[in-house]
C-alpha cells in the first residue's frame, strides 16, 4: 500500500532540507581554517621520496601531486579502505559545492607499449588543452584516454604541473620508465651458441634457440615461460651448458619430477658424471662436492641449512608458481637460494598474470631491486586495497604495463599456437615415476625372480606375466595419481588411458575427490551413450579430464579438445597405442599433440616398451604404419643403476623361446578381451 503526499508535506519537507543545507554550509565555512580542503593524497613511494608542493605533514588523507622525477608508485590513497575512501570523496564533493571550489580531478600515467603511455584520467578542460599542446598525441575515441610517445612523457608533467591546482596524475614507477628509456633493441640471433654441447644443440628447435638467447641476453636470470610440451626443461639446460663453468648447479623441482630432471641431464649433458649428481630423497641425505643437486620444494625447507653452505651459481625454480606465497617456507628458503645464485633459471608453463601478486616473489628474487616493496607493487598491479585486516591484493589493475615489463625485464613466453609451424603433429615423451611407486612391494618382487627363473616355463610363465602385467598398474597407481594431480594444478584439459579397471577406478576416485569435471569411457559405456560424454568433453570447458579405456576408447571418438594425452600404463599392441593417440591428433585438432607415457622400471614396463618398439618398427618397414616410437624422448630408461640392465638390452637378452612365448602370451591376452557395452560415467 502507498502513501500520497500532499503539497503541504512537500513543502514542509523541502524547507526542512534547506535548513539543513543552510546548517552545513555554515559548519563547513566555520572550519575553511582547517587545513583538510588544502590538503593533497600523499601516495607511498617507490623508491625515493617525491618532490611535492604545498603538501600538509599531516596524517589525513590527501591526493598526490606528481614529482618530475616520477619516482612514486601509484597515485591511490594511503588510507583507501573502502569505507574511509568514500567517505573522503564525499567531504571533498560536499566542500568543493558549498565552497564553490574546483574538485582536484586524479589520474594516473601507465604504459602500454614499449614508447607510448596512455593518461587515464577524468575530464577537465584545461588538462586537455595541455594534451592537445603535445607532439605525438593520439586521442582513442573508444576509451577517451589520450596517448602519448614516451619521449613527451617529462613535457607532460611539466605541463600538468602548471595546472596542479586543478589536475594531479600519478606517474609511472620510474623504475619502469628506466627500463624502456634504457632500451636497447637486441637480435637474439646474434648470441653465439656454438659453446653448447653438440648433441644437445642439434636436438634444439629454432625456437627452443631463441629461448636460450633470451636467457644469455638477460645474463641467465630469466623465467621461461613457453606453453606446455615446448621444452622449457632442454631449454633450461643448454643454459646451464652455456654457463657450465658457474657450476654446482642446484634444480628445486615438485616431488614427481625429481628423477626426471636426473634423467635429462644424463641424456642432454652426458660430460656430468654420475657421481656428481644427487637426487634428494630425505632430509638425512648428504652431497659431498656436488655437480648437481636435485631436491624437491618441501625437501628444500628441510636442508636449507646444507643447501645455503654450498655455493650455488647456478638455481633452476621448475614449476616456479610454487614459490607464489610469500608468506610459505619454502618461498623463503628458494627465493633465498635464487637471490644469492649468479644466474637463475625459473620455469612456469602457467605463469600468473590474471593473479599478479603470485608473481611477485618470482621477480623479487630474479631482481631484488626492480620491485623492493610488495606493497607498492600490490598497489600498481594488484588493485591494491586495504581494509580492517590489511592490504588486499587478489585483484588486477594495469596489466597491460605489467605485461610490458614481464617481457622486458623478466619473461619470455611461446604458446604452441606461435609455434606450430616448427612443431611434429606428434610430440612424445616418457616420464619416469618409479620413484613415487612403493619399491619394497613383496608382490612384485616374486613375480620378478619367478620371470627370471629358467625353471618357469610354458603355462606357468605365462600366468607369471600376466599377473607381472596386472601387479605393474597396482604399483604404479600413487605415483600416477601423483603426476595426474600435478597436471590438475597446472589447469590442463587431458585424456588419461589405462588398461586395467583398479587402475581407471583409482583416476576416477582421485578426480572426484579433487571435485574435477570429467568423464569415463569404459568396456562398461554404451555406445548409444558415447557421443553424449564426448560431446560434454568437446563442448563443455568444465570437464577437464577424460578417463579412458585403452581397449574400449582407442577408436570411434574424437577428443580434440585436449592436446594433451597421458598413457598411465603401456599396452603390447602399438596399433593400440596409436589409434588411442589419435583420439586427440584428429583432422579437427589445430595444435600439435603431447603424448606422455608414464612408465617405471624393475615392472612390467621393461618388457613392453621394447616390445611396442621392436612391432612397430616391424610395421614400419612393411609399410603397415608411419609412427616411430623412437623418436620419443626416452629419458627415463637411462637407469643410473649400474646392476639395472636398461629395456633395450634387457629384451635383447631374452632368448628367442622367451621372446616368442612373451609375444604369444601377450597376443593371446588380448584376444581374450571380451566384447564389451559401454555405459556413461561422468
Amino acid at each position: 500500500m502507498s502513501t500520497i503526499l500532499t503539497e503541504e508535506q512537500k513543502k514542509r519537507i523541502e524547507a526542512n532540507k534547506q535548513r539543513a543545507l543552510e546548517i552545513r554550509a555554515k559548519k563547513l565555512e566555520n572550519s575553511s581554517s582547517s587545513p583538510v580542503d588544502k590538503q593533497v593524497h600523499n601516495s607511498p613511494q617507490f623508491n625515493s621520496k617525491p618532490i611535492t608542493q604545498n603538501i600538509s605533514q599531516t596524517n589525513s588523507p590527501s591526493v598526490t601531486v606528481s614529482s618530475q622525477n616520477g619516482s612514486q608508485f601509484y597515485s591511490r590513497p594511503v588510507d583507501n579502505s573502502k569505507a574511509n575512501y568514500y567517505i573522503n570523496k564525499f567531504k571533498k564533493t560536499s566542500l568543493s559545492s558549498a565552497t564553490g571550489k574546483q574538485e582536484i580531478v586524479t589520474g594516473t600515467c601507465v604504459l602500454t607499449a614499449p614508447d607510448r603511455f596512455t593518461v587515464v584520467v577524468g575530464y577537465c578542460q584545461a588538462l586537455i588543452s595541455a594534451f592537445q599542446s603535445i607532439e605525438g598525441r593520439i586521442y582513442d575515441a573508444k576509451t577517451k584516454n589520450w596517448s602519448f610517445p614516451l619521449s613527451q612523457y617529462k613535457t607532460l608533467l611539466n605541463k600538468v604541473s602548471d595546472i596542479r591546482d586543478m589536475v594531479t596524475l600519478g606517474p609511472i614507477p620510474s623504475p619502469v620508465l628506466r627500463l624502456f628509456n634504457d632500451r636497447v633493441s637486441k637480435n637474439l640471433a646474434d648470441f653465439d651458441l656454438s659453446r653448447l654441447t653438440p648433441s644437445l644443440l642439434t636436438s634444439l628447435y629454432p625456437f627452443q634457440k631463441i629461448g636460450i638467447q633470451f636467457g644469455i641476453s638477460k645474463n641467465c636470470r630469466c623465467i621461461l615461460a613457453d606453453d606446455m610440451g615446448l621444452g622449457k626443461t632442454i631449454q633450461a639446460l643448454g643454459l646451464c651448458d652455456y654457463y657450465r663453468d658457474d657450476w654446482p648447479l642446484l634444480i628445486m623441482c615438485p616431488a614427481s619430477m625429481r628423477f626426471q630432471w636426473d634423467e635429462e641431464i644424463r641424456t642432454h649433458l652426458p660430460y656430468v658424471p654420475e657421481s656428481g649428481i644427487y637426487v634428494i630423497n630425505s632430509s638425512k641425505d648428504e652431497f659431498l662436492n656436488p655437480k648437481v643437486v636435485i631436491t624437491s620444494y618441501d625437501l628444500m625447507s628441510k636442508i636449507s641449512k646444507q643447501l645455503k653452505s654450498i655455493r650455488f651459481n647456478i638455481v633452476i625454480a621448475d614449476e616456479s608458481h610454487f614459490l607464489k606465497s610469500t608468506k610459505a617456507n619454502r618461498t623463503r628458503v628458494g627465493v633465498d637460494l635464487i637471490k644469492s645464485a649468479r644466474r637463475c633459471i625459473l620455469l612456469s608453463g602457467t605463469p600468473a598474470l590474471s593473479r599478479p601478486i603470485e608473481l611477485y616473489s618470482q621477480i623479487n628474487a630474479i631482481d631484488p631491486k626492480f620491485f623492493p616493496n610488495m606493497t607498492d607493487f600490490g598497489i600498481r598491479y594488484c588493485g591494491g586495497v586495504k581494509n580492517h585486516f590489511g592490504w588486499d591484493f587478489s585483484g588486477s589493475t594495469n596489466m597491460e604495463e605489467l605485461k610490458l615489463v614481464m617481457e622486458e625485464k623478466f619473461m619470455i613466453r611461446r604458446l604452441k599456437s606461435e609455434v606450430l609451424t616448427q612443431l611434429p603433429a606428434k610430440i612424445r615423451q616418457v616420464i619416469s615415476i618409479e620413484h613415487a611407486m612403493d619399491t619394497s612391494d613383496k608382490k612384485m618382487k616374486a613375480l620378478i625372480k619367478k620371470l627370471d627363473s629358467e625353471k618357469v616355463v610354458g603355462m606357468e610363465r605365462r600366468g607369471a606375466l600376466l599377473a607381472y602385467y596386472h601387479e605393474t598398474g597396482i604399483t604404479k597407481i600413487n605415483a600416477i595419481n601423483d603426476y595426474i594431480t600435478s597436471l590438475l594444478e597446472q589447469n590442463k584439459k587431458f585424456l588419461v588411458f589405462a588398461h586395467h579397471q583398479v587402475v581407471l577406478d583409482a583416476v576416477s576416485k582421485l578426480l572426484e575427490d579433487k571435485k574435477t569435471f570429467y568423464i569415463r569411457i569404459d568396456g562398461s559405456v554404451g555406445s548409444e551413450e558415447r557421443k553424449s560424454v564426448v560431446d560434454q568433453f568437446q563442448y563443455e570447458e568444465k570437464f577437464r579430464v577424460a578417463v579412458l579405456s585403452i581397449t574400449a576408447a582407442n577408436s570411434g571418438i574424437t577428443l580434440t579438445a585436449a592436446n594433451l594425452v597421458v598413457f598411465a600404463e603401456l599396452f603390447w599392441n602399438p596399433g593400440i597405442l596409436t589409434q588411442a593417440e589419435d583420439r586427440a591428433h584428429r583432422i579437427g585438432q589445430q595444435d600439435s599433440v603431447l603424448i606422455q607415457y608414464l612408465v617405471a622400471k624393475n615392472t612390467a614396463d621393461d618388457y613392453l616398451w621394447p616390445l611396442v618398439m621392436t612391432k612397430l618398427d616391424v610395421l614400419n618397414r612393411a609399410g603397415l604404419s608411419k609412427d616411430n616410437f623412437s623418436a620419443a624422448d626416452t629419458t627415463a630408461h637411462n637407469f643410473k643403476d649400474p646392476s639395472q640392465k636398461s629395456i633395450a638390452n634387457y629384451f635383447l637378452d631374452l632368448d628367442d623361446e622367451t621372446e616368442v612365448l612373451f609375444n604369444s602370451v601377450m597376443d593371446d591376452f588380448e584376444s581374450e578381451i571380451p566384447e564389451k557395452k559401454l555405459k556413461l560415467s561422468t
